[in-house]
């Protein structure tokens, strides 16, 4: 089907030509450049609405489809409308009619390969013979994979130490999907989850608290979701790593108990040493008689004392 302006073209050039002529002639209507551009679009059988524009809603918005999901692609207009006409990146896709009285048309897909691409749409308008365009609607974006869209990480504060506070808050987004689902959050990606949240289908972003006074709480973090697809449980890929480090403050008192701990082992450990050599040699076993036994002087005081 032809969208242009009805009526001979040849009509249409010559009509158009002398209104451009009779713009520029001496004591004529001034023309405008809103003027002169409706003039050159009815050359090619084309009106633009240059303030309007279509628009374009996808339902669901969600980052990535997966195969075997529901699409909808909403076209919408100023009244009154006679046909929308949607495009998959710039190429035709098919018109549509509304129902009477309706400024909208819509339709469906199920999530294929060869489905993706930026869509857009206009707006069409018959009126006295002539087709009247809106603007092309800003694209939307359908992108079909064989997994869920990763989940994006990030900490408050960025730096992963809180040194004005005990918390380090994480946060994880992802493409939940209407039936709701649950994150994770992981520690050096090993075993179990050491935090998890439920969130309903409007929900996309979560937050996990770490305390950092916490002994072990220090380490490289990532997060996971699940949401329902087309009837079953589906697990997206871990998110990127991020970092914490525990408490300054803790890590100083530890530094300091383990510093204290190996000094009075050192001391024992001299003191010990000390004791074993001295017992052994002469000089150490004289000096050590000296130490443990009275010497003369001593012994006659006490003997002198005892018969007084």
């Amino acid at each position: 089907m032809c969208f242009k302006g009805k009526g001979p073209e040849k009509l249409q050039k010559s009509e158009a030509r002398e209104s451009f002529i009779e713009g520029q002639r001496p004591g004529g209507r001034r023309r405008t450049l809103k003027d002169r551009n409706v003039q050159m679009q009815v050359l090619t059988g084309q009106i633009i609405h240059d303030s309007e524009k279509s628009i374009l809603h996808l339902n669901p918005h969600y980052g990535v489809f997966l195969k075997g999901e529901n699409i909808n692609l909403n076209c919408r207009c100023r009244c009154p409308l006679t046909m929308n006409r949607y495009y998959n990146s710039d190429q035709f896709w098919m018109k549509l009619d509304p129902q009477k009285g309706q400024c909208e048309t819509s339709f469906n897909l199920t999530a294929e390969k060869g489905y993706e691409g930026g869509y857009t749409c206009e707006c069409l308008l018959s009126e006295n013979g002539q087709w009247i365009y809106s603007k092309r609607s800003d694209p939307v974006q359908i992108v079909v994979q064989d997994r869920l869209l990763e989940p994006t990480i990030y900490m408050d504060p960025d730096s992963g130490a809180a040194s004005n506070g005990d918390n380090v808050a994480i946060s994880c987004k992802g493409d939940i999907r209407s039936g709701g689902g649950t994150f994770h959050l992981y520690k050096d990606g090993k075993g179990n989850p050491v935090q998890s949240r439920t969130v309903t289908g409007g929900e996309q972003i979560v937050t996990f608290t770490i305390n950092t006074r916490s002994e072990g709480s220090g380490g490289n973090y990532s997060c996971r979701y699940q949401t329902e697809v087309v009837g079953r449980s589906t697990d997206s890929p871990f998110s990127k790593d991020v970092a914490i480090t525990e408490k300054e403050q803790y890590l100083m008192v530890t530094a300091i108990r383990l510093c204290l701990g190996a000094l009075v082992v050192i001391v024992m450990v001299i003191f010990i040493v000390q004791h074993l050599v001295s017992a052994r040699s002469p000089q150490g076993k004289e000096t050590l008689d000296k130490m443990c036994s009275p010497d003369r002087r001593s012994r006659q005081s006490m003997v002198a004392m005892s018969m007084g």
